[in-house]
């Protein structure tokens, strides 16, 4: 099995290897290969900073009510009494509801997400002519082919319905 690791690893360094000489041999401006770092794009991104906003506020109020269980629980003299069991269970049922509700909310806006990244740093490369972007697991690049400030830019200046 560690073989296979390291045959993969150095299976990846090649093609890397191979791409980053491409670039610096190719002086055709066509053929510009860059990389961006995805989690920054994500996670900077307008879209995902008002999904994140809009699921929090929306399970704020479930979260309130979880909350306000719990403390009518915690007043309770007798914990072992029926009430107390029911209070119990309730609060267990709605976590686990308050639980996989955020997991939907967070799968459904994610694939959103990432399908309207795609999207926009696709134009992004199609307008600045470049061939290829790398995304996660670059090993080293020179500065200047790292383009994730300059097309954060233009990917929430497309969300926001602006011509960049």
């Amino acid at each position: 099995m560690k073989i296979y690791k390291v045959l993969t690893l150095l299976n990846s360094i090649c093609i890397l290897s191979g791409l980053v000489f491409y670039v610096y041999t190719t002086n055709d401006q066509q053929s510009a290969i860059v990389y961006v770092n995805d989690a920054k794009l994500y996670n900077a991104f307008d879209m995902t900073k008002e999904a994140k906003a809009q699921i929090n506020n929306t399970l704020k109020s479930a979260s309130f009510e979880i909350d306000s269980l719990v403390s009518t629980y915690q007043g309770l003299k007798d914990k072992t009494s029926e009430e107390a069991k029911l209070m119990q269970n309730q609060i267990m049922i709605k976590n686990r509801a308050l639980q996989e509700r955020q997991d939907s909310y967070f799968q459904s806006s994610n694939a959103q997400i990432t399908q309207r990244l795609q999207d926009y740093l696709k134009a992004y490369a199609i307008k600045k002519n470049y061939r290829m972007v790398i995304g996660s697991n670059v090993l080293y690049s020179d500065r200047l082919m790292d383009k994730t400030d300059e097309a954060l830019l233009f990917i929430n200046q497309k969300y926001h319905g602006l011509n960049p």
